[in-house]
């Protein structure tokens, strides 16, 4: 008896303070990367062929199980799919720069419109939020890419682009 496994195995990055490690998640076609990761139900996340260059875990090569408590953010650069909007919510979108851990990113974040990125960063339904376009700089050099799923517990400092222009205009005004 044969079983066929309905998911699809999308490359990944999970940066953890300890180090990254990059395998193959599985997730239904129907998910996205980031529907996965919030999943309240799930405590961890598996990686399948993962290679760790985590400082000091020495673990057998396989599948591995990362607590998602401890990841700081998730890279997965493929090209972001763009289909009609699933939501009847009007949204924004907006430039952040994020501090995470011992990272500087920089990406877009959307978010129901009215409302402000960085507010957005203190809803609590969801542990991860995504960032698009995103520039990623840290002990390892800098990269890009199309998207992050970054762990809310582990950001320290948070800034917007149009927080600064609404200051800047604040300040137009008053001078």
């Amino acid at each position: 008896m044969s079983s066929t496994n309905p998911n699809e195995r999308r490359a990944v990055q999970v940066q953890t303070p300890a180090g990254s490690v990059s395998g193959n998640l599985a997730v239904a076609p129907s998910l996205r990367t980031l529907d996965d990761l919030n999943f309240i139900s799930k405590a961890f996340v598996l990686l399948h062929e993962a290679e760790s260059s985590a400082t000091g875990w020495n673990l057998p090569e396989g599948p591995m199980a990362i607590n998602k408590s401890t990841i700081l953010f998730v890279v997965e650069d493929r090209p972001i799919e763009r289909g009609p909007a699933r939501t009847l919510v009007q949204q924004a979108t907006d430039r952040v720069t994020l501090r995470v851990g011992d990272y500087l990113l920089e990406g877009s974040v959307t978010f129901p419109a009215g409302g402000t990125a960085l507010t957005s960063l203190d809803a609590a339904a969801h542990p991860f939020v995504a960032l698009t376009d995103t520039r990623i700089q840290g002990p390892g050099g800098e990269q890009r890419a199309s998207f992050v799923a970054v762990n809310r517990r582990h950001v320290t400092a948070a800034t917007a682009a149009s927080m600064g222009e609404v200051a800047d205009d604040l300040d137009a005004a008053a001078g």
